[in-house]
């Protein structure tokens, strides 16, 4: 298990989705531009790929998190 955990570190070390130069100058508009360029992709594949029919269920849960994040709101019930 470590082994896999030690992989996966330098994996992630050497892992770039931008420009790490122009990062600080994006960052300002978006908080989403380490990530962008890959996002748009997956959302281009998605929309041309995936095609819901009329029989399309969506199902929705609330789950405690403690995670610092900006955009999950406290909900205290």
């Amino acid at each position: 298990m470590l082994i896999i955990l030690l992989k996966f570190a330098i994996v992630l070390r050497f892992l770039r989705f931008d420009d790490k130069m122009r990062r600080s100058e994006r960052h300002k508009a978006e908080n989403l531009c380490p990530i962008r360029d890959v996002w748009e992709t997956v959302n281009k594949n998605l929309r041309k790929h995936c095609m819901p029919s009329g029989n399309l269920t969506l199902d929705e849960q609330l789950m405690g998190c403690r995670a610092r994040c900006s955009f999950i709101q406290y909900m205290p019930t």
